[in-house]
């Protein structure tokens, strides 16, 4: 099986300008956990509901804080024609 075949195709976005409030109310509109950031064509980081929870509500930044000041920045990224064992080895791949 390959990526493309589980995976979500044009995926909801969000640019690294925006704020935390709206990515955490897009994402309740999506009724997703985490968003994309991007800048232009270009993937920045990632933003969950976590990082919003942990890094922006706990620190008191609250909504308007950008969602690039709370996103994770080190994204892993895969292309669609990798077979998932290539990213995701069961423990039947994995070696002792």
């Amino acid at each position: 099986m390959q990526l493309r075949d589980v995976m979500t195709k044009n995926a909801e976005v969000i640019p690294s300008d925006a704020t935390t409030g709206v990515a955490a109310k897009r994402m309740k509109d999506f009724d997703v956990g985490a968003l994309p950031v991007c800048d232009g064509d270009r993937l920045c980081g990632i933003i969950t509901d976590r990082d919003i929870a942990i890094r922006a509500v706990a620190d008191g930044l609250y909504v308007h804080s950008p969602v690039r000041n709370v996103m994770t920045e080190d994204v892993v990224i895969a292309r669609s024609i990798w077979f998932h064992w290539a990213i995701w080895p069961s423990r039947a791949t994995t070696t002792a």
